[in-house]
């Protein structure tokens, strides 16, 4: 668990290692102490934020490469599908102009993606990526997922109420609401504010926080600080929960009754499956859970607008 460099030297006797897992060996700095185990064909480093070595080690490095290689492929398969769109002329209706929006999103979603790994690199103390970087770049991610279900819902064809449609205002508004929900969980989880004040409703015995605002953060403290972002995300999922089940009665015998019933379920689900983590001290298997159902949340709440965005201009495309 809290291994050091120190109390992990006997290990570079064990020249026969094949595998070794660092486990939560959260203060191990160097693996220089495994350079004799000849046979070693693959470490775990789940957990081991202080390594500085990491590029030394070919089984990490080839790991690394792997992340690489799945970054470009996505960027290449989005350029030659393009390409082929065109070839074909699938691209009217300003359809070309849009998928080229998606590819130019995605080359900046990389260069954001670089922006966060290095906030944990090179000359500094910290030994993960900065939680706000780390927002930025999910939130930029997502905000990609919903130009695409956007634009595949629009080339579809399925009909969308004609006029004016009633609660298309509430619609965008539960979607706002959602989308900076999930950039408060990015920060949540940048932290592993997660794993603190695991009680629920109140944190710590208290409604707010008295350590909200930490003296050495100032107002810093709403992006780095742990009590202020889970009480935060803790509001805005008050908040959500509500309004989502207001909205849902409200518009119960509209155009939208449906739409707006199945967001409200999911964001049900979500609120109950949060608690359940939080109360768990978010492991891996339940946070993953809470953060995929988050998604399916967010798109819940796109396609709610896209309904009451009126009817559907298409674009030419493919049959």
């Amino acid at each position: 668990s809290q291994a050091t460099d120190a109390n992990l030297k006997d290990l570079a006797a064990l020249t026969t290692l094949e595998k070794f897992d660092m486990g939560l060996c959260t203060e191990v700095t160097s693996l220089d102490f495994l350079r004799n185990c000849k046979g070693l064909k693959e470490i775990d480093v789940a957990g081991c934020l202080a390594l500085r070595d990491l590029d030394a080690w070919r089984p990490l490095a080839h790991q690394l490469h792997g992340c690489l290689a799945v970054a470009h492929g996505g960027g290449l398969v989005a350029v030659v599908g393009l390409a082929v769109f065109a070839a074909r002329r699938w691209l009217g209706g300003g359809l070309g102009w849009k998928l080229l929006g998606l590819v130019a999103l995605g080359g900046l979603q990389g260069a954001i993606g670089w922006w966060m790994v290095a906030s944990g690199m090179g000359d500094t103390d910290r030994v993960s990526v900065a939680p706000y970087r780390l927002m930025t770049h999910f939130s930029l991610a997502l905000l990609i997922l919903c130009v695409i279900t956007w634009l595949w819902l629009s080339l579809r064809a399925v009909r969308r109420p004609e006029g004016p449609v009633k609660g298309r205002g509430v619609a965008i508004g539960l979607l706002a609401l959602v989308f900076v929900q999930m950039a408060a969980g990015a920060l949540v989880a940048g932290l592993d504010a997660g794993r603190s004040y695991n009680d629920w409703p109140l944190m710590a015995g208290e409604l707010i926080p008295s350590h909200y605002i930490q003296a050495d953060l100032g107002v810093r403290s709403f992006f780095e600080g742990r009590a202020a972002t889970q009480f935060n995300h803790r509001f805005l999922a008050y908040a959500l929960w509500g309004l989502s089940l207001w909205a849902a009665w409200r518009y119960r015998s509209s155009a939208l009754a449906k739409p707006f019933a199945v967001l409200a379920a999911l964001v049900s689900a979500q609120a109950v499956w949060g608690i359940l983590t939080l109360l768990n001290a978010a492991p891996l298997t339940l946070a993953l859970a809470h953060q995929g159902l988050g998604v399916i949340v967010t798109l819940s709440a796109v396609y709610l607008v896209w309904r009451a965005a009126g009817p559907v201009t298409r674009s030419s495309a493919p049959a």
